[in-house]
């Protein structure tokens, strides 16, 4: 990443001495490629700063996102364990919820984890 920036500044230095010398179709033309590989630099640097910047981001919004699911199988295991099975352990809780995810046979009725709230 500091070779761009190095390349950049050289290409500006380049454009500076090319004004020293007679105005003619060659030099404007090299003036004119210079400037463009110096922009073409700059661009780059800014691509890589967004780039940076959009990972972050999405980084902290997956992290919440987690955060947030997390929570919510928490929350609606205690409601469970509340309401139904007060003496059962959250982490025995737990494994009959994901043995039934998985289709495997448990003990407890598939009303208890569909609806939560005893009526």
């Amino acid at each position: 990443m500091s070779k761009i920036p190095k390349e950049k500044t050289k290409m500006e230095d380049l454009v500076k001495l090319l004004k020293q010398f007679p105005d003619t179709a060659t030099v404007r033309r090299l003036r004119r490629e210079l400037s463009a590989q110096g922009k073409a630099a700059e661009l780059i640097i800014r691509k890589k700063a967004k780039k940076e910047s959009q990972k972050i981001k999405s980084l902290e919004q997956s992290q919440l996102n987690r955060s947030s699911k997390m929570k919510r199988y928490y929350r609606y295991l205690k409601s469970i364990q509340k309401n139904y099975f007060p003496d059962t352990p959250l982490k025995q809780l737990r494994t009959m919820y994901k043995r039934k995810k998985q289709g495997l046979d448990v003990d407890v009725s598939d009303i208890v984890f569909t609806d939560p709230s005893p009526t």
